[in-house]
C-alpha cells in the first residue's frame, strides 16, 4: 500500500471507506472529519480491493 490508496478500516465490527495518506506520520481521515496517526506497532484490520492492485506473476 501506499499513498492515496484507498481501503476499509475495521472499529468495531463496522467498515469505514478512507485513504492512507502521509504527512510526518502515516494517517487516515474518516468522513472528511476525523484522522488520526496510524502507529507502525498497531495491528489494524482492513478491507482492500483486489482489482485495484496489479497482479505480479512470481515462483514464490
Amino acid at each position: 500500500m501506499g499513498q492515496g490508496d484507498s481501503f476499509e478500516l475495521r472499529i468495531r465490527n463496522k467498515y469505514f471507506r478512507t485513504h492512507l495518506q502521509k504527512d510526518l506520520d502515516w494517517f487516515i481521515t474518516l468522513d472528511y472529519d476525523v484522522s488520526f496517526i496510524l502507529h507502525i506497532d498497531e495491528i489494524y484490520k482492513i478491507k482492500i480491493e483486489k482489482h485495484d492492485y496489479i497482479p505480479v506473476d512470481s515462483p514464490f
